[in-house]
This record gives C-alpha cells, sequence and structure tokens, in this order.
C-alpha cells in the first residue's frame, strides 16, 4: 500500500468528519428555530411542515457533501501541484473524499431524526455523535480501543479507498441509514406538536 494513499484516506476521513460536523449544525437549526419561536411564525403560513424540514436537510445534507468534495478536490490539486499531475490527483481527491459521503451525510441526519422524534435531546446527542465518530473513527486505532467499537462509528464502515479496493456494500448500508433517518424526521416532525 502506497503511504500516499494512506494519507489520502486519513485527510478525506477527517474531512468528513468536519463535513457532518457542518450538517449537525444546520441540521440544528431546525430545532433554534423552533426554541426561538420562529417556526411557529414560518409554519402558519402555507409552508408545510415537511418543506420546513426539507429546507433544512437539504442544506445540511448537501452542503455537508459540497464541503466534502471541495475538501478532497483542494487536497488533490496541492498533492498534484507538486507531482506534476494536476487533473488525476484532483480526481483521486474527490474520489477519495466521496467515499466518505455515506458516513458523513447518515451522521448529519441524525440531528434531522431526533428534531423529529426527541427534539430536547437533539443537540446533546448529534453532539456525542460526532466526537464519538472523531474518537472511535478516526483516532480508534491510536488510542487502543477494540475493533468491534470502532466499527461503533459509521467512518469506521468505509471501504479505505484507494488505499484498499472499493467495496460499495457499506457505502449502500451506510446510504440506507439515512433514508431511514430521514423517514423517521419526516414522520415525527409530521406527528409531534409543535413547539415544544
Amino acid at each position: 500500500t502506497d503511504i500516499r494513499d494512506l494519507f489520502l484516506v486519513t485527510m478525506t476521513g477527517l474531512f468528513g468528519i468536519i463535513a457532518a460536523a457542518y450538517g449537525v449544525s444546520a441540521a440544528l437549526r431546525l430545532r433554534s428555530e423552533e426554541e426561538d419561536g420562529r417556526a411557529e411564525t414560518v409554519l402558519t403560513t402555507a409552508l408545510g411542515r415537511t418543506t420546513w424540514l426539507a429546507g433544512h436537510g437539504s442544506t445540511a445534507l448537501v452542503g455537508s457533501v459540497l464541503l466534502l468534495a471541495v475538501g478532497g478536490l483542494s487536497l488533490g490539486l496541492v498533492y498534484g501541484a507538486t507531482s506534476g499531475d494536476i487533473a488525476g490527483q484532483a480526481l483521486r481527491g474527490l474520489g477519495a473524499a466521496l467515499v466518505s459521503a455515506p458516513a458523513t451525510v447518515l451522521v448529519a441526519a441524525v440531528p434531522l431524526a431526533l428534531v423529529g422524534v426527541l427534539p430536547r435531546w437533539a443537540s446533546v446527542v448529534s453532539w456525542l455523535v460526532i466526537v464519538w465518530c472523531l474518537l472511535a473513527g478516526y483516532f480508534g486505532a491510536v488510542i487502543g480501543l477494540p475493533d468491534w467499537l470502532q466499527q461503533t462509528s459509521p467512518f469506521g464502515h468505509l471501504p479505505l479507498w484507494p488505499a484498499q479496493p472499493l467495496t460499495l456494500a457499506p457505502l449502500l448500508v451506510l446510504t440506507l441509514g439515512t433514508v431511514a433517518l430521514v423517514l423517521v424526521a419526516v414522520a415525527g416532525i409530521s406527528r409531534r406538536d409543535m413547539p415544544r
């Protein structure tokens, strides 16, 4: 395995956690709007709850993927400029970053689901998930966590491409997890009393 590929995997994994933190922050705007009374005002208009959720949710999920892509592309461009292969390395950096996207959006979807079903706990639990992903998924091997504990982070299931072959099964499972969380968010926000 090439040390440069391992560095790329390590850096894009860190970008994934940073992008997930952005996604959590953006998704938690739902809760802060609700606590400040702005959601009640907005929802008295023709805007429905699902549309309100979709606006914040898409900002969180799509925004985190875009942030991740910019990080990977930038890393690839910098390395490409030093190696003489700007286009090739830019694409490798982008690809390596996007491998982290399913775990990133899964974590960013956690606060959406929590705002739907457990709004009072949304902020605390969502930020604890980010901290755990950083500890288990990024520093787990360094601090000596057992493998099974490292696997509790969504980032622990990502294929280490390009250092290792790309396997699609874990990416699909993580994506299905995100879909499930979004469905929980939609069902929860549609049913519960607001503001709470």
